[in-house]
């Protein structure tokens, strides 16, 4: 048997060149995928959120409260009854908004509906 030939230079590096550039190929395509994957997934979700009525527009930003240190208790106190009566005028309506919206889904008025006409035979 003969010696075998040792591989030259050359051929490792083009080797290696086109393994790298496959690699990069490849992770190209993968994160356009995931990129592709993420906007529709950002679609979704604020479709989801228009069809359940939130809309994140639809209140003005907070204003950042003055430091607590520098009021007086009564101010601190008003602060605080304003921002929870606040969270739960939120809270009933976005309890209200989902019942609604459950009533509205859940109870199909027979009388509106165009039901086909092999149901009638």
């Amino acid at each position: 048997m003969s010696e075998p030939t040792p591989i030259g230079v050359w051929v490792w590096i083009s080797l290696w060149s086109v393994l790298s550039i496959g690699l990069v190929g490849m992770l190209a395509m993968f994160a356009w995928s995931f990129f592709r994957k993420a906007l529709r997934f950002v679609d979704d979700a604020s479709a989801i959120s228009i069809g359940f009525g939130y809309d994140a527009f639809d209140e003005p930003p907070l204003a950042r409260p003055p430091l607590a240190v520098l009021q007086s208790r009564a101010q601190i106190r008003f602060r605080e009854a304003a921002r929870s009566a606040r969270r739960d005028e939120l809270r009933v309506r976005r309890h209200t908004e989902r019942i609604n919206r459950a009533r509205r889904i859940t109870r199909v008025n027979a009388t509106t509906v165009d039901w086909p006409a092999e149901w009638y035979r």
